[in-house]
């Protein structure tokens, strides 16, 4: 399991990042489906198989840690949402939106009129702009 026999045909060999392997046979090891990736080498299951930033799964199961397990198919992350992969989708901050397939919160753009707050140099909040000062850019 995790492993696949060698092209000598003498020793098991861990399956590299992004294949799986679940059966303990003579196999090779199996492709992730498209658009995931695995985090180590020797992964036995389908379920290890993550998606990549950028990229959401509505299959896959929401662990306590809000990270995704299970599921196969990744579609790319969308608009008004973030996907850091691995992650579950995060929705941007209120008043802000992102384009498909954003991977980071700062990826959203507060809307016009409202005015980005960075906490660390990550967007945190999109706040009213005072009257006379609104903005034009956004953000």
């Amino acid at each position: 399991i995790g492993n696949f026999r060698s092209a000598n045909n003498l020793t098991c060999d861990a399956c590299p990042v992004a294949t799986y392997k679940q059966q303990p046979d003579n196999s090779s090891c199996l492709a992730c489906p498209e658009h995931t990736t695995t985090l180590k080498n020797r992964s036995f299951f389908l379920f290890e198989c993550d998606c990549l930033p950028g990229y959401t799964s509505p299959d896959k199961t929401i662990t306590n840690d809000n990270r995704t397990r299970g599921g196969s198919v990744c579609s790319l992350c969308p608009n008004n949402f973030f996907c850091p992969g691995r992650l579950a989708q995060q929705a941007c901050p209120a008043n802000s939106t992102s384009p498909s397939g954003a991977i980071s919160v700062n990826e959203c753009t507060c809307n016009t009129d409202f005015q980005s707050t960075f906490s660390s140099g990550v967007l945190t909040t999109c706040t009213a702009c005072a009257p006379r000062t609104a903005s034009t850019l956004g953000g």
